[in-house]
């Protein structure tokens, strides 16, 4: 029988699978639903051949304790040995034991981390208890789980209903998973409030990550978001300090020495009066404000519902993602209405859409054929009629072509020596890039130039840095379509002849 355990041919009876936990939640008011395994992977195979041996793990030691056979016990403490790997190559090197990782990758899992509370004793990754691993014949009969830090980084890194630290799981339980328990509402649950230190701290954590536009999810000052039960009372932040902050922030980024640019999508829940000076005192060339109450379908209830304009400037920032080369005026915008909170503005009023427009808001109005459709793709720039700066599409697509003929260039011929790369070849990467736009088009002929970029230029200046100019014609919207007619009367006349008949 080949399950029987021989000195030759020893055998382990184990289970075919381990048990693990399966935790189901949901939160019924905004249709959240997440369900997460975990538990039942075997990370230590170890064995002592003797009389008895036991394994006793705690937080921070792991010791042994054995009768008979040719080795001894020992103690050691878990933060000497960072893996488990590492922990399998000391048990190895000790006489009289075995020892081996469930599989390569939990060999490498990190054995101590920092308890979930402040000053908390350091937790194991192995299941702390008190085992058995003694084996006449030599097999690995000790089976050490990692259930419990399995379970608890499962919750903490991926549920978004659950919180690691409070309620049921304030630490790391020292072993197993949790027992089958009956349907238990959500309790404890909070929102969470927000600083203006908090957003401000959230903004530059943005410094390290690459992306082309901010959208802040905030439409008005936390007073406002407090008393309609959006946000915690212990919330601080003010809308204009919060829109001055993001357009600092992608000014900073878009610096020749970041060379990480982008745009941001502001908005303001006010009067029309208040969201016009809101607009005129960000004047960014790399900031659009949106101002107008978008009605959508809610994923709570399934219901049209009016949202602040946050949504409307989100919507705006995934139409320009989306189009890419293409601006986002005259497209429709995916919403079932739109809607000023404070009353005082009417997209069907051209006198308060001019003005809208004249004081740098992002308007959208209903369309002819039914539906919602962009106005204009400005900025709040307004300074002057800069084709660019006032236009979300040219800036986004400028910023394009400048990296990538930035970071193209400079793969290129950063660390090449001069006698590799002249002038002359240097030139003809550059029209190769800018051939690779026209064809994308992101620049386009004119009568002036006609591959859709002219005067380029390259000049290597003291052997160590090459200087390159390019006149680029960008490929922007089209925004009017002036008809003219000329208008003349009508004149016309008849007249019949008359010859023999026959």
């Amino acid at each position: 029988m080949t399950w029987v355990s021989k000195a030759l041919s020893p055998q382990n009876l184990v289970s075919a699978t381990e048990y693990r936990a399966t935790y189901t939640g949901s939160r019924q008011v905004d249709n959240v639903l997440e369900t997460l395994t975990a538990g039942g992977e075997i990370a230590l195979l170890m064995s002592y051949k003797g009389t008895t041996a036991t394994v006793t793990i705690t937080a921070t030691t792991f010791s042994t304790t054995v009768t008979g056979g040719t080795g001894a016990g020992f103690s050691i403490n878990l933060r000497d040995y960072p893996t488990i790997n590492d922990l399998v190559k000391f048990i190895n090197a000790q006489t009289g034991y075995t020892a081996a990782v469930g599989t390569a990758v939990l060999g490498q899992i990190v054995l101590t981390t920092p308890g979930a509370n402040i000053g908390q004793a350091a937790l194991t990754a192995l299941d702390q208890g008190t085992f058995g691993i003694c084996s006449t014949q030599g097999v690995q009969n000790g089976r050490i789980k990692i259930d419990s830090f399995r379970f608890f980084n499962a919750i903490n890194n991926n549920s978004v209903l659950l919180q690691t630290g409070t309620g049921l799981f304030p630490t790391q339980a020292t072993a197993g998973v949790p027992q089958p328990t009956a349907l238990t509402f959500l309790a404890g649950g909070a929102k969470g409030g927000t600083t203006a230190v908090n957003y401000n701290a959230a903004i530059d954590a943005l410094q390290k990550a690459r992306g082309n536009f901010v959208v802040p999810l905030i439409s008005r000052d936390a007073t406002l978001d407090i008393a309609d039960g959006l946000t915690e009372t212990t919330s601080t932040y003010t809308i204009d300090a919060a829109n001055a902050y993001t357009n600092t922030h992608c000014l900073t980024m878009s610096t020749l020495k970041r060379r990480r640019n982008r745009q941001c999508f502001l908005s303001k829940e006010d009067t029309f009066l208040n969201q016009k000076l809101a607009a005129a005192n960000i004047a960014s060339f790399r900031a659009a404000m949106c101002f107008q109450d978008p009605k959508v379908v809610a994923a709570s209830t399934g219901n049209i519902t009016q949202f602040q304009p946050w949504i409307t400037a989100c919507v705006a920032a995934g139409m320009q993602a989306a189009g890419f080369r293409l601006a986002i005026v005259n497209k429709q915008l995916n919403i079932s209405g739109l809607v000023n909170r404070a009353g005082d503005f009417n997209d069907k009023d051209d006198t308060a859409m001019e003005d809208a427009l004249n004081n740098g808001l992002l308007p959208a109005r209903r369309a002819v054929t039914g539906g919602f459709t962009w106005v204009s793709d400005q900025t709040t720039y307004g300074k002057d009629n800069n084709f660019v700066f006032n236009s979300i599409q040219a800036v986004y697509t400028a910023d394009v072509i400048a990296l990538t003929t930035a970071q193209q260039m400079e793969a290129q011929i950063v660390g090449q020596s001069v006698a590799d790369i002249s002038a002359p070849i240097a030139l003809s990467m550059l029209e190769a890039i800018m051939g690779n736009f026209l064809r994308l088009k992101l620049i386009a002929p004119s009568d002036d130039a006609p591959k859709g970029f002219k005067n380029a230029a390259v000049a290597i200046i003291g052997g160590k840095a090459l200087r390159v100019d390019v006149e680029i014609k960008l490929a922007t919207a089209i925004y009017f379509v002036p008809i003219s007619f000329l208008v003349s009367p009508v004149n016309q006349s008849a007249g019949s002849s008359s010859g023999p008949t026959r």
